[in-house]
């Protein structure tokens, strides 16, 4: 079947360069020749990113993709016919993907894998998976860092499938070779992997002063601002149209550059980001048993068979407190949680001890799925935290 899947590449290279370019005014900068196998590790920001980097590049690669993409029917089916992708569940173990990744590596294939956690809400690369480096000097391959600009004004994470047209540019930043790679720590292939594919998209703008042209561009952006500077309530901030609005009286505008303008403080997504997260983590750690949040919206809770389907656990409002996550009538313990992550604007994905792979979808609904997975992340990591006078373990 490789002989397929590099044919399928091969066919669809130029005209989907052709396409990018058109949508998203996509500018690729091709590298030389790379001995292989090698696994490329890019910044992500659109659901456009396997193809923007592939496109870039005229050696054959398998991408590293979200598990969901294996539950769609007959589009899954011509997805592993034709391109074979490899799965990655989001807020799970990735034992089996790295089992997979190392398989076709030592068949020589090479690799595209986004190796952030999550796409950015704010234009601040997310911070790279910790298993990434051990995977990496395991695998003795050699390592391409490649940088995509651009991405966040293009399609923001908030803002659903949406595309803006403005500029939007990827090239590779460096190749590691597996003896250099060797040389180093997982911390410092980590450290590296992000100094090289690092972007504060509102500090690129900044210089750039590119127009992202679109409809509607400040609709959903409530999904990633989630706490009113002026009233301090959570989940009250939305967008309609062009506009930021909060019942308080909060007014403002989020235009083509990606600026915000209003009656607050703050000229950007991501100065209004890092000034409410500590906010909402601080209420956490102060908090005990409190309602943080509740999504009344009638939603669906899945368990999740990766690869195969899903199916409904059960469904109604969605609340979280310092103890339990709750859907419908299913209670959830926090404790019990072990990974928990996003998927999409906000559908929440995790795993949960005795409960296996579960699912909180935002279709047909649009949640405030963030909120959700900060607060449980908060919590996790107060319940993993060493008490005061305990003993330390061995």
């Amino acid at each position: 079947m490789y002989w397929i899947h590099r044919l399928t590449i091969f066919l669809l290279r130029g005209p989907v360069y052709l396409f990018l370019r058109l949508r998203v005014n996509y500018r690729r900068h091709r590298p030389g020749r790379i001995a292989g196998p090698f696994v490329v590790v890019s910044n992500h920001n659109t659901d456009l990113d396997p193809l923007l980097v592939i496109s870039a590049f005229r050696q054959h690669m398998y991408a590293v993709g979200s598990e969901h993409i294996f539950r769609r029917g007959f589009v899954t089916a011509l997805l592993k016919f034709f391109f074979d992708p490899v799965a990655r569940p989001k807020g799970s173990r990735a034992t089996v993907t790295a089992i997979e990744m190392l398989r076709r590596l030592r068949e020589g294939r090479s690799l595209l894998l986004f190796a952030e956690g999550n796409r950015s809400y704010n234009g601040l690369t997310m911070p790279i998976e910790p298993a990434t480096g051990k995977l990496l000097k395991k695998a003795g391959c050699s390592l391409v860092t490649f940088r995509l600009t651009g991405g966040y004004f293009t399609s923001p994470r908030w803002s659903g499938a949406s595309f803006r047209r403005g500029r939007l540019d990827g090239g590779v930043v460096r190749v590691y070779s597996p003896e250099e790679l060797a040389a180093m720590s997982a911390e410092q292939v980590n450290a590296a992997i992000f100094a090289d594919i690092f972007e504060d998209a509102y500090a690129e703008q900044a210089v750039r002063r590119i127009r992202y042209r679109g409809r509607k561009l400040a609709e959903g952006i409530g999904t990633a601002l989630f706490l009113c500077p002026r009233c301090e309530r959570v989940g009250t901030v939305y967008g309609r149209g062009g506009e930021i609005l909060c019942p308080c009286g909060l007014r403002g505008t989020y235009d083509e550059y990606g600026d915000l303008s209003g009656n607050f403080p703050f000229t950007s997504v991501r100065d209004w980001d890092l000034w409410q997260k500590p906010r909402l983590l601080a209420r956490v750690r102060a908090g005990s048993d409190e309602v943080y949040w509740t999504e009344e919206a009638d939603l669906r809770l899945l368990s999740v068979t990766p690869r195969v389907g899903a199916a409904v656990v059960d469904h109604g409002p969605l609340t979280i407190s310092g103890r339990v996550l709750r859907c419908g009538g299913t209670e959830i313990p926090v404790a019990a949680i072990q990974n928990v992550s996003i998927h999409g604007p906000s559908a929440l994905v995790l795993t949960v001890e005795g409960m296996g792979y579960l699912e909180i979808p935002a279709d047909p609904v649009k949640y405030r799925g963030r909120i959700f997975w900060l607060v449980i992340d908060e919590i996790k990591r107060q319940l993993a935290a060493p008490r005061p006078g305990a003993a330390p373990s061995a």
